[in-house]
């Protein structure tokens, strides 16, 4: 489990992320959403090891972050796939750049996991390639095969889908609901549509502050209540999301809205 108390990171203009208090379990697929910069990507950071100068706690299976610098015993505790790819790239092919990481920790090298992953995301034919020369929304799906490969309970991806083209997107999805039956995901997103049907909790952050993080359903109910501002409110939850809740269809929000507290109504009365 990831558990952070207090978890705070500025940067020296003063943003970052403030007074973070979250649980995440280890089968957990934890939709992460808010507006740019609002302290998501630096979460994610923190939480993988990459920035150590924090204060409050953040540990993952009770170890602490900023002992293990993101490893224990050969294990990372959280692996990221970053935003912007290219920032993981150094090797000369793909295959090597897929290996590097348990040689680095010498740990045997997975070859079931790592060939179901090259299937999903269908990176066989540029095995032997340089990363610098697959076209951009191969290398984001590179990036995502380096970070699923890791040893790790958990995977944290920044806006996995962020470039990325229709069919491609689907295999991202694949990949996703893969990884979830292996570990923890944590994903970072603007796409609410897309995501939100997967995940098992939601995080909203707001100007560096997780101001929810609540199971899905729960944070439906609060959001049909009206709890959220609008930037937050998008009719992104009719009608797919009504089945998510209820198994009902509805064509409004309104009519969404009634369709839950007509559910929550009838679970009271039994």
């Amino acid at each position: 489990m990831i558990q952070c108390t207090d978890l705070t990171y500025r940067y020296p203009n003063g943003q970052g992320i403030h007074n973070i208090n979250v649980s995440i379990g280890k089968r957990s697929m934890y939709l992460l959403a808010g507006s740019n910069g609002s302290g998501k990507s630096t979460l994610l950071k923190v939480l993988a090891g990459g920035l150590l100068e924090y204060s409050g706690t953040a540990t993952v299976d009770r170890l602490h972050i900023y002992k293990t610098n993101r490893k224990k015993g050969g294990q990372f505790t959280v692996a990221l796939s970053p935003q912007q790819p290219e920032t993981q790239f150094s090797l000369p092919t793909v295959r090597d750049e897929l290996r590097f990481t348990s040689k680095a920790i010498k740990q045997p090298v997975d070859t079931d996991l790592e060939e179901k992953i090259i299937q999903i995301l269908q990176l066989s034919e540029f095995l032997d390639s340089s990363p610098f020369d697959l076209f951009p929304v191969r290398r984001k799906l590179l990036s995502l095969a380096i970070a699923a490969v890791i040893p790790s309970p958990f995977i944290a991806l920044d806006e996995p889908t962020a470039g990325i083209d229709q069919e491609h997107k689907n295999q991202v999805l694949e990949f996703i609901r893969f990884l979830h039956t292996q570990k923890g995901v944590i994903v970072v997103s603007h796409d609410i549509d897309t995501f939100l049907p997967m995940a098992t909790d939601i995080g909203i952050m707001e100007d560096g502050v997780l101001v929810e993080s609540s199971e899905k359903n729960i944070f439906l109910e609060k959001f049909m209540r009206g709890k959220y501002s609008t930037s937050v409110r998008r009719p992104f939850i009719v009608p797919r999301m009504a089945h998510l809740l209820t198994n009902e269809p509805a064509s409004s929000i309104g009519e969404l809205a009634g369709t839950i507290i007509g559910t929550m109504t009838k679970k009271q009365r039994k």
